[in-house]
């Protein structure tokens, strides 16, 4: 058994947020276990030449001597850093690095003492600051029959018959598809095997007849020309910008303001798909032995499918909201330096070369609402703070304490109820 103790430990800021941790080991601490190792490794060992366990311990302690210190000293100043993080409850995110290479100076004598100094990123230390947070909103998306109509007209364009045109001309009336690559501006191209931070790129269709907002942009548009536009900017709602991006809400509110560009491939004019039974079954995805005959019950049916996707958009915008307000609220800083490598060494999406600097801001974010959750955690025991949804345990439960009315919303179709009632009670995770 190695021992980890006696070893001197001193600390260093060497840089915001980033200390240093020197673990200084004497001879004496190491000595006697590493002549205990070398003797049994002499007796284990066969050498040309030498019988097994008659092999020089000189010749052992020349050829083999180093490494067996290394890895003794790498258990005992690793259980000996851990033991001190332990028992002084340091907080430190991503991992200890060692600085330097004190194991290339080893010497097979063993009697020589060795400094080994760590960095590591410490947790950072802030404040909660709930006492004047804002009101969370209450998003109702709802699905008004003008949203319902334009739904069924663009089913039926995604569905109709269409030809091959060179470019976009004609009268307004002339539905068009312009068809290519859709990428968010500035996002690197995720290389083979790689996941992209959000779904792109992508093939797309746009139709002109449902973003009439975009008319002045996509006239005279031709196959190699690129349309660039903001998805806030271009459709109704978020509601129909993720329906007609084809995207789930957590993807279409994170590229809601961001500026995308179709790199246009193909342009064709548009006919809408008749109303009856064979669009309605592609457009429900209704399962065999399914069928719906009227268009009644199909905009009956239809209806339920989106109020169930716009109550999913609801339930996500106010979890965006309260995200956003809370790092607002604490604006403390990470050691990004330590982060950065952490996550290179250990994450195979963050190995390819730029990875890092498209995805990082992102995890970041991430990791500071971890940290907040984990004080308001313990600061409200009782609160349920499960990674996977923030809203429930923060909205229903500490917005219910500390709220503030006035706050404003985005403007999106919603509607907006300061006087929800936000104390419900939860177990504890």
């Amino acid at each position: 058994m190695f021992y980890t103790y006696p070893m001197n430990i001193s600390v260093t800021h060497a840089e915001p947020l980033v200390d240093h941790l020197t673990v200084t080991v004497d001879a004496a601490d190491y000595h006697t276990d590493y002549e205990n190792q070398l003797k049994t490794y002499r007796k284990r060992i066969t050498l040309p030449g030498f019988r097994q366990g008659m092999v020089p311990a000189s010749l052992v302690r020349s050829r083999f001597g180093q490494s067996i210190l290394a890895d003794q000293l790498n258990q005992m100043v690793g259980k000996g850093l851990s033991q001190h993080i332990t028992d002084q409850g340091i907080r430190f995110v991503g991992r200890p690095y060692l600085v330097g290479d004190t194991f290339a100076e080893l010497d097979p004598a063993g009697d020589r003492p060795y400094a080994f100094t760590f960095e590591i990123g410490r947790e950072p230390e802030f404040e909660l600051n709930v006492s004047a947070l804002p009101d969370v909103p209450q998003y109702e998306v709802t699905i008004s029959e003008a949203d319902l109509d334009r739904q069924i007209l663009r089913a039926r364009y995604q569905h109709g018959p269409n030809e091959s045109a060179e470019k976009v001309e004609g009268d307004a009336k002339t539905a068009f598809n312009l068809v290519g690559v859709l990428k968010v501006e500035g996002e690197p191209e995720p290389a083979e095997g790689e996941v992209s931070q959000f779904p792109f790129p992508r093939f797309f269709g746009l139709h002109t007849v449902l973003v009439p907002t975009l008319a002045s942009e996509v006239y005279g548009k031709k196959p190699g020309d690129m349309i660039r536009f903001e998805p806030a900017q271009a459709f109704t709602s978020a509601a129909d910008g993720a329906a007609q991006l084809r995207l789930e809400p957590a993807e279409y509110a994170r590229i809601a303001n961001r500026t995308l560009v179709l790199d246009v491939r193909q342009v064709f004019v548009n006919r809408p798909a008749p109303l009856g039974p064979e669009l309605y079954a592609k457009v429900l995805a209704l399962p065999e032995g399914d069928s719906v005959d009227d268009e009644a019950t199909f905009r009956a049916r239809l209806r339920e499918k989106l109020d169930g996707q716009a109550k999913q958009m609801g339930a996500y915008l106010e979890s965006d909201r309260l995200k956003r307000i809370l790092l607002e609220a604490h604006p403390f800083e990470l050691p990004d330096r330590i982060l950065q490598r952490w996550l290179v060494d250990e994450f195979d999406e963050f190995k390819k070369e730029g990875a890092i600097q498209g995805r990082y801001a992102q995890y970041r974010d991430e990791l500071r609402l971890h940290l907040i959750q984990k004080k308001l955690a313990e600061r409200y025991p009782n609160l349920a703070l499960g990674e996977s949804d923030i809203r429930e345990a923060v909205t229903e439960k500490l917005m219910g304490y500390f709220a503030q009315p006035g706050a404003e919303a985005p403007q999106l179709s919603h509607n907006h109820d300061h006087d929800h009632d936000h104390g419900h009670d939860h177990d504890h995770d």
